[in-house]
């Protein structure tokens, strides 16, 4: 049996020719959803990963916490040598935590669950802070300054209570200007 197109009359080959433009159209769709949901999925891996990193740049630098939580807390002990590099390496780490949360890349909620702890530790230590204020160092202290004024706001807004909570620096207008 031979089927013959010129024997489809033309109303029907104009019903065929919408009906193809209608799963065109569909399928279009959908291949878009895939792409919308492969970036979306894509993003989010970066964005992980780029956590994960951090995580594991910042665990290198374990002893400055333990030194900070316990034997900085005496203020008659002066930092050694070993504590001052070890608490300029991590505001370093944290100033890129700055620039990262000014770039967008990675939201501050994530980075609020996983680094909150650390930072509030080592921003509201007395020993720290001296370091900080230094006239030498207080120059390239002002990102510090920002990312804890970025995040107390971000606590804030969250009703979260910020960790060891410094109000006699917001009280000098140190912190929020």
């Amino acid at each position: 049996m031979k089927i013959s197109l010129a024997a489809v009359p033309i109303d029907q080959w104009e019903i065929i020719g919408s009906v193809a433009s209608a799963v065109n159209a569909i399928a279009s769709l959908v291949a878009i959803s895939f792409v919308v949901i492969q970036l979306r999925s894509s993003n989010q891996i970066a964005q992980a990963q780029l956590i994960n990193e951090l995580e594991r740049d910042i665990s290198l630098d374990t002893d400055i916490y333990v030194s900070i939580g316990h034997n900085l807390k005496d203020e008659d002990v002066e930092l050694t040598e070993s504590e001052r590099i070890g608490i300029l390496k991590c505001l370093s780490f944290f100033e890129r935590v700055h620039l990262i949360l000014d770039t967008r890349v990675v939201d501050i909620g994530s980075i609020d669950r996983i680094f909150a702890g650390r930072f509030f530790l080592l921003f509201n230590n007395a020993k720290v802070k001296e370091l900080m204020d230094n006239e030498e160092m207080s120059p390239y202290m002002q990102s510090i300054y920002d990312l804890h004024a970025k995040w107390c706001l971000y606590r804030e807004s969250q009703g979260l209570e910020t960790p060891l909570m410094d109000l006699e620096a917001l009280r000098v207008g140190k912190i929020i200007q």
